[in-house]
């Protein structure tokens, strides 16, 4: 293809970039401007069965809303007249085969954990989601200048395999368990990632876990836990991720880890501004954190400090200062105040007042996830960031939480549409956790979240294809709820692991 080709109301087609069993990929633009994009349409004859329009239809806002730094962006679908495309990122870097093959077929083990963490971990983001890739295999693999990781064409096998089964996925990579003739899962996720890992190692892909036997102790035993042949008997994506970032493995290779990679940016990067709905509260935080500066420095001159917003605290004295002698007696007897600690990691969850709800705020090394739900049909999650003993999280819908935290307490306000409401949150402790899942039941789409308290009350609402009503008990043994009567499996939000964090 020559020039440019309009396609659709907002985008023209440029060169040929790649092509695949089921797409070609053309560079393409918006009519409006921005940055390039990649298009993948269908092959004709893919686009032509009705089956398999109707499941890119019906999946489509599944797949925009898969937002991870290590997985590819859906911007959009398009169909028009006989043909079909997925507007995704267009990634500026080459596939894993290639760099494969440009580093003569292997790679240092520490390079291969740390992609594996990266891809490991937009799975167990994409588990969360309701999807399955089905496809991970080096093609699948995008690796920018920065040494990012992208993961391509998510969920896509898994629509063309339920239009056409068997099809979708690559044999080389497939579980064993999908040849069977069972649904697909999470777990085949995981075997194909094992097989991937294993070949960047040693050269060639194996066919158990056998075959990754004589591999060093550390990366070899998690990729023999992937290639279990039992579905049930491989770890999650996000242990592996977690695993592999745990792994102490000899860098063999000048490259900057995925995990270095996000530390440097943080310590290097200003904050971004907060979003335009949270702005209201800046002001009140600005002054608390005022106030608690002023209570530090006080302690740090040895001068018993209040520090409040009407009243700014006095000058600490110095040694040129006439200060007269019962201040300089006072200060000597008072003692100096204790200034709370700041965690990098804690969990705090508590009922509202005024039948508000329950809200479940979990922090983890500047970031921070919150979950506030009625237990019958509002429900809405935030995420943002918790830094220096603040909190600032925002909704997709633009509802805000904000205010501050610490060892004793988180303390603030969440909105949500025109509710505000005040909150004091205690560290949880004992059985609390907070998990979801997003999954299929009956061919009808679910979505459920679970807040578990202290003392083991829970509280959760389960969405079924729009339809919002209480969630049925979490089973706390094997993190699992019955619906529909389908045993679906949930993930926690952990703050020492960062499952759910992802």
């Amino acid at each position: 293809m020559g020039g440019e080709t309009p396609f659709g109301r907002d985008y023209l087609l440029h060169e040929k970039v790649g092509s695949g069993s089921w797409a070609v990929v053309h560079r393409a633009t918006r009519r409006a401007g921005g940055p390039p994009l990649a298009a993948k349409v269908l092959r004709p004859e893919v686009a032509a069965d009705r089956r398999v329009r109707e499941l890119f239809l019906g999946e489509e806002l599944a797949l925009r809303e898969l937002d991870h730094e290590s997985i590819v962006a859906v911007h959009d679908l398009v169909v028009e007249g006989g043909r079909m495309a997925l507007l995704i990122e267009f990634v500026d870097g080459r596939d894993l085969r290639t760099h494969l093959s440009a580093h003569g077929g292997r790679l240092p083990e520490a390079q291969v954990a740390d992609i594996g963490a990266q891809l490991a971990g937009a799975l167990a983001y994409a588990h969360t989601q309701g999807v399955v890739h089905l496809d991970v295999k080096p093609e699948n693999v995008l690796l920018t200048a920065a040494g990012t990781v992208k993961l391509g064409d998510s969920g896509v096998a898994s629509i063309l395999r339920e239009a056409k089964p068997p099809a979708g996925g690559t044999a080389a990579y497939a579980a064993p368990e999908l040849d069977a003739g069972h649904p697909p899962t999470g777990a085949a996720d995981v075997w194909s990632l094992g097989v991937l890992l294993a070949e960047l190692v040693t050269g060639a892909r194996p066919a158990s876990h056998a075959d990754v036997a004589a591999l060093p102790p550390i990366l070899g035993g998690i990729l023999a836990d992937c290639l279990n042949l039992m579905p049930r008997d491989r770890p999650s994506a996000r242990r592996v991720a977690a695993a592999l970032r745990a792994a102490d493995i000899p860098d063999g290779r000048d490259f900057v880890p995925a995990a270095q990679r996000t530390r440097l940016r943080r310590s290097g990067a200003a904050p971004p501004p907060p979003p335009a709905a949270s702005r209201p509260h800046r002001r009140r935080r600005a002054v608390a954190s005022a106030a608690a500066a002023a209570v530090l420095a006080g302690a740090l001159a040895g001068v018993a400090v209040t520090a409040s917003a009407d009243e700014p605290p006095a000058p600490a004295p110095t040694a040129s200062s006439a200060a007269p002698s019962t201040f300089t007696a006072s200060v000597a007897a008072a003692p100096a105040p204790v200034v709370p600690s700041i965690p990098t990691r804690i969990t705090y969850a508590a009922h509202l007042v005024e039948d508000a709800g329950t809200l479940y705020l979990a922090v983890r090394d500047g970031t921070a996830i919150a979950y506030l739900c009625d237990g019958e049909r509002v429900e809405a999650w935030f995420a943002g960031t918790a830094d220096a003993g603040e909190l600032d999280l925002t909704s997709k819908k633009g509802d805000t939480l904000s205010g501050t935290y610490d060892a004793d307490a988180a303390r603030g306000s969440v909105t949500v549409g025109d509710d505000t409401t005040e909150f004091t949150l205690p560290p949880a402790g004992g059985r609390a956790g907070l998990f979801r899942s997003l999954t299929r039941v009956n061919g009808a789409r679910v979505k459920g979240s679970w807040i578990v308290l202290p003392d083991g009350r829970q509280v959760g609402v389960v969405t079924v294809d729009e339809a919002a009503e209480p969630a049925p008990q979490l089973d706390l043994t094997t993190e699992t709820a019955v619906i529909g009567g389908v045993a679906v499996d949930t993930t926690r939000i952990d703050v020492e692991s960062g499952a759910g964090f992802e």
